[in-house]
């Protein structure tokens, strides 16, 4: 008689299991730096937004995600960051769904945003200048 209570509750839980599951899709549209630096796609229930995934100076946090929304704010924000030039150091609002700030300054000769994780002032990962460029022109091509 447990045996049967214990299946029937089992049957009347499995839809409700399964309802509560959801995939999100993801396609990485340009990868740069051997994947320390990427422009990925996600799309969950038919809503598509693009993001940058940086490798994070912490090898526990595992990647900065920085959302940076459809695909023409995503070229707005990415315009704005390549056209940028002022001094070393300045701090940059991203003004992105995930409220990312970004430090510009010059790593070993190379102009670099040093791009902070939500909430955080010490987990962060880097994103070239010049490879955001790269970025720009696949984003424009898909």
């Amino acid at each position: 008689m447990k045996q049967l209570i214990v299946w029937v509750l089992f049957i009347f839980m499995c839809p409700v299991l399964y309802a509560q599951i959801s995939v999100t899709k993801t396609k990485v549209i340009c990868k740069t730096n051997l994947g320390a630096q990427n422009l990925v796609y996600a799309e969950k229930d038919s809503v598509g937004v693009f993001a940058l995934s940086l490798k994070s100076n912490n090898e526990f946090h595992g990647r900065i995600v920085a959302i940076l929304g459809d695909k023409q704010r995503a070229l707005t924000t990415l315009q704005s960051m390549y056209d940028y030039e002022n001094e070393d150091g300045d701090v940059i609002e991203l003004n992105n769904p995930t409220n990312n700030s970004a430090v510009y300054k010059k790593v070993l000769g190379v102009w670099m945003y040093v791009i902070y994780a939500e909430h955080s002032n010490r987990i962060y990962g880097y994103l070239a200048k010049k490879q955001i460029k790269k970025m720009i022109t696949a984003l424009e091509k898909e």
